[in-house]
């Protein structure tokens, strides 16, 4: 029916137009009623997308605190299940395994060789940042060792 009344009244104003031209009063009453309908169509039209916008909200508010609340708890549940069993034994795993390679490590005898070797570094950069303290106040010193 809406298509049919808009072929009606579609071209109205038009033909409004024409009959003003021509000096005759049924061009002006098409282009009035071509109006009220269309203010009448766009109140409908309206009055749909309010009733739209309604359910929608309605809609989204039953999830949010309905079904979507229950879904979450029990996203919820399973993930704190998850986080104290399986997470926990594979955190557990990775740590022993974690330990036990460093210890091996510390085993080793390379590793061992490798640590001496960065203490005697380590004692002969102090030992020459003294000596050069002290050549810096004193003047050369002999070493005899």
């Amino acid at each position: 029916m809406a298509a049919s009344a808009f072929m009606k009244y579609g071209f109205a104003p038009l033909l409004g137009f024409a009959g003003g031209l021509l000096g005759g009063d049924g061009g002006a009453q098409a282009s009035m009623d071509a109006s009220a309908f269309n203010t009448k169509l766009n109140t409908l039209e309206n009055r749909s997308a309010r009733y739209g916008n309604l359910g929608k909200f309605i809609g989204q508010n039953v999830t949010d605190y309905d079904t979507g609340a229950e879904l979450d708890f029990g996203r919820d549940l399973e993930a704190g299940r998850i986080a104290r069993t399986d997470m926990r034994d594979l955190d557990r795993g990775a740590n022993i395994k974690d330990f036990e390679a460093l210890l091996g490590m510390r085993e080793n005898p390379l590793f061992r060789e490798q640590k001496q070797r960065q203490f005697k570094r380590d004692l002969e950069k102090a030992r020459v940042e003294r000596q050069a303290a002290l050549e810096g106040m004193l003047g050369p010193i002999s070493r005899s060792a």
